[in-house]
């Protein structure tokens, strides 16, 4: 009687390998339509959610909810931008944008999202950029905790795959911890992209007897920035020096410094207004000494 009712644990065994493998192909299938279902989303601004989801034959609350995990608005439509502002860097405002974004952007490639996130007393920075794009995509305001220490932060995202595929193309990365390159501008708008590199990753400090401009980030940006200093602003050579997993390049004289700030602010009309105050107090202390 046992002997009849016996079955095999290799084919048990089997059996159940077979179903799972069954059941992973069908989860992959399924994924791949929901993000087939996103894409399609975001690329096709005359589509709803619930069209978009009966498209590719998934719930509409699955849909929802992996667009609401992305980031990316039910209602696009009342959101606008200049989606060519980046397609040719032709002006000194599009080269510092550029060199902001490149220093403190983030790119997303699952939502063709544009990123910026400053401290809550640079807003009215985004706010500019908001203007220069001509979006009226609202600017958001968020807290997190670290360390018991509360952070507040101002947050521009929009989604817009042209725009995203022209930062790509003038070297903005996705991953911020990746080797930033520069692009090769026409030189007049070098200065303004430098400038934007600066207001995005830059500082300037100073004290009795010493002070300090630098720039922390991959080896060739740095290159370029120190190269475009001693050629156009009569700079002289410092060392790029490797810093725990970026480099650093730091001007340590005033004289020297005053020369790289006049580089980048000459004709720029655009800048982060703190930084820029701190310009300016910089070289009244450096026309005193």
């Amino acid at each position: 009687m046992g002997s009849k009712n016996y079955i095999d644990s290799n084919i048990i065994l089997n059996s159940i390998q077979k179903v799972g493998i069954v059941m992973i192909t069908l989860l992959s299938k399924k994924n791949q339509e929901i993000l087939k279902s996103v894409d399609y989303f975001i690329n096709h601004t005359d589509i709803s959610i619930t069209k978009c989801a009966e498209r590719f034959n998934i719930h509409r609350s699955t849909l929802a909810n992996r667009l609401k995990q992305l980031d990316v608005l039910e209602d696009r439509r009342k959101y606008k931008v200049d989606q060519d502002y980046f397609d040719v860097i032709n002006t000194n405002n599009k080269a510092y944008w550029l060199g902001f974004i490149l220093a403190d952007g983030c790119l997303k490639k699952d939502t063709n999202q544009l990123s910026i996130g400053l401290s809550y007393k640079d807003r009215k920075h985004l706010e500019k950029f908001r203007t220069e794009i001509k979006s009226n995509k609202p600017i958001s305001n968020e807290k997190a905790t670290v360390k018991n220490k509360i952070h507040r932060t101002s947050y521009f995202r929009i989604n817009n795959k042209k725009m995203y595929n022209d930062l790509l193309k003038y070297n903005v990365c996705n991953n911020k911890s990746c080797n930033e390159k520069p692009v090769i501008l026409e030189q007049q708008y070098s200065s303004h992209y430098i400038r934007g590199i600066y207001d995005g990753d830059g500082w300037i400090s100073w004290g009795k007897g010493w002070s300090e401009l630098g720039f922390g980030m991959g080896y060739e940006i740095l290159s370029f920035i120190r190269d475009n200093f001693e050629k156009y602003a009569g700079v002289k050579n410092y060392k790029i020096i490797p810093y725990k997993k970026i480099y650093r390049y730091r001007l340590t004289s005033k004289k020297e410094i005053l020369k790289a700030l006049n580089y980048m602010y000459d004709n720029g009309n655009v800048y982060l207004d703190r930084k820029h105050e701190r310009f300016l107090n910089f070289a009244v202390l450096g026309r005193n000494s």
